[in-house]
């Protein structure tokens, strides 16, 4: 067993740091449950590391930053080595699981200011979907963070979303205008996933891979292109408290849209949400 990062119950960081336009109850639980299933199931293969040739031994450690419900960290951890130390971390430890391997450990802390004592501790760094996380200013800072924590050759994944979606019709593309009005409003930087290369490569990361990958939208990419809309819908649906607070749409339109957003998926092919997957490595 790797010797222990440390897991106190001490809070690097206080929510209303980070501006999350996301609950994060039991029905939000689930949903990131299943978008986590159906991006590794359609999207990767079933693999959770995406370099091919990284490899954890006993020893190494992991950090899961921002887990959420911890699946993508508790699913890993019947993957490595019991000697592999897996740490999970997020703002808000509201969705943390009961940990049920003895090397998986949760602790409340925000990537924009982790644990100042794991410098150079991590082989591999994972931060997925934060898109409704983080102002532009905050995005730099938790590049910052994750190249500290990193050992010196470790590698760090990303899966973030780019907006807007493949073949949008009308209605998709009205709602996408009331989505970046949202973020604007709360100065979300709605174009990151873009920029992230530019912004790894400034923040002295090497070796910088990136990749597009498309989900289905809609009946008319069978049982996963209903299963994706529905799970993505449930995105927008979560996001109309912080629609309603905004004064951006009154609540009976903003119902009508999504029912017209969900009939404009099932009929228009080639609909699909667009995932950028990035790795980068910390020069040794």
């Amino acid at each position: 067993m790797p010797p222990a990062v440390p897991v106190s119950e001490e809070a690097h960081s206080a929510d209303e740091e980070i501006n999350y336009i996301l609950p994060s109850g039991e029905a939000e639980r689930e949903r990131l449950n299943v978008q986590h299933n159906l991006i590794t199931r359609l999207l990767c293969t079933n693999r959770l590391i995406l370099a091919p040739n990284l490899i954890l031994n006993a020893g190494d450690k992991v950090l899961d930053a921002a887990t959420g419900t911890g699946i993508w960290l508790t699913q890993l951890a019947s993957q490595v080595p019991s000697g592999v130390g897996l740490i999970g971390t997020d703002a808000n430890s509201r969705l943390f699981p009961s940990p049920s391997q003895p090397n998986v450990t949760f602790r409340k802390a925000s990537t924009t200011r982790l644990p100042s004592e794991w410098s150079n501790s991590f082989k591999l760094v994972n931060q997925r979907l934060l898109v409704s996380a983080f102002t532009e200013a905050q995005w730099r800072q938790v590049l910052k963070e994750i190249h500290r924590v990193l050992a010196p050759g470790g590698q760090a994944q990303f899966v973030e979303v780019h907006l807007p979606l493949n073949h949008s019709g009308p209605k998709t593309l009205e709602l996408e205008r009331l989505i970046r009005s949202l973020y604007e409003a709360h100065n979300l930087h709605y174009s990151v996933a873009t920029m992230l290369p530019t912004m790894l490569a400034a923040t002295g990361f090497v070796n910088i891979h990136h990749e597009t990958k498309t989900m289905p939208l809609g009946s008319w990419g069978g049982e996963d292109g209903t299963s994706s809309a529905d799970n993505v819908l449930a995105v927008f649906v979560a996001k109309k408290e912080f629609l309603l607070k905004a004064e951006l749409i009154r609540k009976e339109d903003y119902d009508t849209l999504l029912e017209e957003v969900k009939q404009e998926w099932d009929e228009q092919s080639g609909t699909s949400k667009v995932f950028i997957f990035l790795q980068a490595e910390k020069p040794v």
